[in-house]
């Protein structure tokens, strides 16, 4: 293969990548919630969850711990929303301008162990986490 195919090639994945619409999950978590969220996925015990006109919910338990049973439903290309159970919006702190103060998704990956992970909450209680986490107490 030439250079020039090549260059061809990979410039065709990036236009077809990049113009996937992929699916809109909407993650709801109890009123007030502050803390660390993980979704577990590839759970043969877990929740079904199913894409419904192009949009997935998931109800974070008082827990902060969801078990899915789908493997990939999270990591497929997809758009994110985050709100309280009473409809209030969650901002996101890389994306919107946020006081220390405000409750905002601060974090969040996937790690090797099979879940995705985020942190909510405001400046401080990221932080403490941040720390537990550095420190290999979490």
């Amino acid at each position: 293969m030439s250079i020039r195919q090549l260059k061809f090639f990979v410039l065709i994945l990036v236009v077809c990548g990049c113009n996937k619409a992929g699916h809109h999950v909407r993650v709801t978590l109890p009123v007030g919630f502050q803390g660390e969220i993980k979704i577990y996925h590839d759970d043969p015990l877990g929740e079904e969850i199913l894409i419904i006109q192009n949009q997935v919910s998931l109800q974070i338990p008082d827990s902060g711990v969801l078990r899915i049973k789908n493997k990939y439903l999270l990591y497929e290309w997809h758009s994110k929303s985050m709100s309280f159970a009473d409809g209030e919006a969650i901002p996101d702190a890389s994306l919107d301008t946020v006081s220390d103060l405000t409750i905002a998704k601060r974090a969040g990956g996937s790690d090797s162990k099979g879940y995705v992970f985020y942190f909510v909450g405001d400046l401080t209680h990221f932080n403490s986490w941040k720390r537990k986490i550095e420190s290999g107490l979490e």
